[in-house]
């Protein structure tokens, strides 16, 4: 039987639905091309997986590999390329990605015009699953992307001397590139010479405690093509699916720490410095900004760890420092204009619901959304009793020059007809010691609205 020259995987674990969209999508498109495999490699899936496979295997034909047991995402890649697969060029896609209408055609004719190449970078666009799938279901998988949508804003396509050249290629993310393994076609022999770079046994698989199990497979592209031609494909041919990424939950730990191993590997390997410039400079850009959500939005002291360490990393860099500052001074904006918003919706919703004059209010947090909502309204100020704050440093001292900051416990033994929490955050947490600590159930109003 004549071997394929390409072989497409979709590694896949217990995500049946996207997988009945992927086979949908790229059955039809595969169906007269005899230079084309594909393989589906199921990591010991528990959900309708094989269900699904099995309707699929009724209107076109591919390999199924079921694995015995997990054995993790990256084991699951790697078992489906050296084991499975036999075409000459492999091409990893996710089960939650759609590739172009026509587009798995014209890769098989770009290969085979360019068969002294060992590696293709592929253009690739970005879309939320529920709009992939529309995509395909109603669509059937053609769609046009706009440039924004595109990780390359250069749709050309041609040959480049050295692998090192695609990090000079028009795109926001310079230091992303390769991370998607979708973006890249390989030979599979070339593949099988150096995929033993990377060290299975030392590295926990979920962790993403090191670059060999977070993007094993740009180590290997980076490590066995440099100073190597390659191929540049500018057509966005494959749409991203995002909002099913079950490492989401890492992803500071990857753009902070990961991305900084791959820099570190560009510099092992030789990359000219013309090019890590570019890539070093779009990481310490992200690297504030990452670093200042993580403070903003995390209470995760390992997170906290993280930006130190990053911060240590940046040493002293103006391009980090910079975004970061940027960041800063967009959130101040952000919660400037949120508290005013907060406020306006407080005093407006308080003033509807009492217009009586001897109606009390308790403002829990003394800091400045409180200050807005004294200074907001005389209406309001009048009827304010009391304010509450759970800092014990600030209890006892005298806000506006009138109230006396009380502790919680004041509540206890004051009535007030309603506690309004002048708070962006904690509400949740406010309104739980109201209620389940102090066992007041006096009516709270919060940006939640009353409760």
């Amino acid at each position: 039987m004549k071997k394929p020259l390409l072989t497409i995987i979709i590694p896949t674990y217990n995500r049946a639905s996207l997988l009945e969209k992927a086979l949908k999508s790229l059955l039809p498109q595969i169906k007269d091309l005899e230079d084309v495999e594909l393989v589906v490699s199921d990591n010991a899936s528990t959900d309708q997986t094989e269900e699904v496979v099995r309707q699929a295997l009724q209107t076109g034909s591919f390999k199924y590999n079921r694995n015995n047991e997990n054995m993790g995402a990256i084991g699951n890649i790697f078992t489906a390329i050296e084991e499975i697969a036999t075409g000459e060029y492999c091409w990893v896609i996710g089960d939650d990605d759609m590739v172009r209408q026509g587009k798995v055609n014209k890769i098989v004719e770009i290969i085979k015009e360019n068969k002294l190449i060992d590696y293709f970078f592929i253009n690739y666009f970005t879309k939320q699953i529920k709009e992939r799938d529309d995509i395909i279901d109603n669509f059937n998988s053609a769609y046009t992307p706009s440039l924004k949508e595109c990780l390359s804003k250069d749709l050309t396509e041609k040959q480049l001397n050295n692998w090192e050249h695609l990090l000079g290629i028009d795109t926001d993310w310079p230091s992303y590139l390769f991370t998607a393994i979708v973006s890249s076609i390989f030979r599979r022999t070339t593949w099988l010479q150096y995929s033993n770079c990377i060290q299975f046994d030392k590295i926990a698989d979920n962790q993403f405690s090191r670059l060999d199990m977070t993007y094993p497979h740009l180590k290997i592209v980076a490590i066995s093509m440099i100073n190597k031609p390659v191929y540049y494909i500018g057509d966005p041919i494959v749409l991203l699916g995002q909002g099913s990424q079950e490492w989401s939950g890492h992803l500071p730990k990857i753009l902070l720490l990961r991305l900084k191993d791959v820099i570190e590997l560009y510099e092992e390997i030789g990359v000219s410095e013309e090019y890590l410039h570019i890539v070093r400079n779009h990481y310490l850009k992200q690297c504030g900004t990452v670093c200042f959500k993580l403070i903003e939005e995390s209470n995760d002291p390992s997170h906290f760890k993280m930006v130190m360490e990053a911060m240590q990393l940046a040493n002293d860099n103006k391009i980090f420092f910079n975004s970061f500052i940027e960041e800063t001074r967009h959130f101040v904006q952000r919660l400037k204009t949120y508290q005013e918003y907060l406020v306006e919706m407080l005093v407006s919703t308080i003033i509807a619901y009492s217009d009586k004059d001897d109606i009390s209010i308790a403002v829990w947090g003394s800091g400045e959304i409180c200050r807005l909502l004294y200074t907001s309204s005389d209406n309001l100020a009048r009827k304010v009793k009391v304010v509450i704050d759970n800092n014990k440093t600030l209890q006892g001292t005298v806000f506006q020059n009138k109230f006396i900051i009380r502790s919680p416990d004041y509540l206890k033994e004051n009535h007030v007809d309603i506690i309004v929490i002048a708070s962006i955050k904690y509400v949740d947490e406010i309104i739980d010691q109201i209620r389940n600590q102090l066992n007041i159930n006096t009516r709270i109003l919060s940006l939640k609205g009353f409760s």
